[in-house]
């Protein structure tokens, strides 16, 4: 027997399914090394701001549970070091339950980090968006990207975060799940590739 979907009922998941992949559309045009020419019309305006250390891009829909966290890095030269977007949707149904997905990527001779490994290179960036300062929308941005990359640090074996000390920090963990699968790998260019996963009951 075949049932059909009423037509408001497809329009409505037409917008979600468009709202969950502008974000990730936008992100997959940033591309590590490019400059402002080619960077500077990605990310819609309304939603993005220009920070001290870079790009912060913010798009929140509570009606389809959905908030989306973009940062591009910018080298000395204005060039894109590294590229984040965590996202972070929250389902009600028969079982709430919140997932949180972080992907990104950066250079670390553009980011002036060849010394450094992954793992401090993770805690650098965690320093510099948990002490961002700017307006809200930024500062959102900032702090979710903070937070996740906190649960990805403590959950590396033996490691630890200072993000419980950070002051302004403490909600935006609250709302991340800890526990949630890290992944780093370093290619062959160089550039560190980062990801975290979870899926947790809300």
């Amino acid at each position: 027997m075949r049932t059909h979907a009423k037509p408001a009922e497809v329009t409505a998941l037409l917008l979600i399914v468009a709202c969950g992949g502008c974000a990730q559309w936008n992100y997959q045009q940033l591309k590590i090394g490019q400059g402002p020419a080619e960077y500077d019309r990605i990310l819609p305006a309304d939603q993005t701001r220009r920070t001290e250390g870079g790009i912060a891009s913010w798009s929140d829909d509570p009606l389809a549970g959905r908030s989306d966290a973009t940062i591009a890095f910018l080298s000395r030269d204005r060039r894109i070091a590294g590229r984040f977007l965590t996202s972070r949707v929250e389902r009600i149904g028969l079982r709430r339950e919140v997932e949180v997905t972080l992907e990104g990527e950066l250079d670390p001779r553009l980011a002036a980090l060849e010394r450094t490994g992954p793992i401090d290179i993770l805690r650098a960036l965690l320093s510099e968006l948990a002490q961002f300062q700017g307006e809200q929308l930024a500062r959102d941005a900032n702090a979710y990207t903070a937070a996740t990359i906190a649960r990805m640090i403590a959950a590396w074996p033996g490691t630890d975060t200072p993000a419980q000390r950070m002051t302004g920090l403490s909600d935006y963990m609250d709302r991340v799940p800890s526990g949630g699968e890290t992944t780093i790998v370093v290619d062959r260019e160089g550039v560190i590739r980062f990801g975290y996963h979870v899926v947790a009951p809300r």
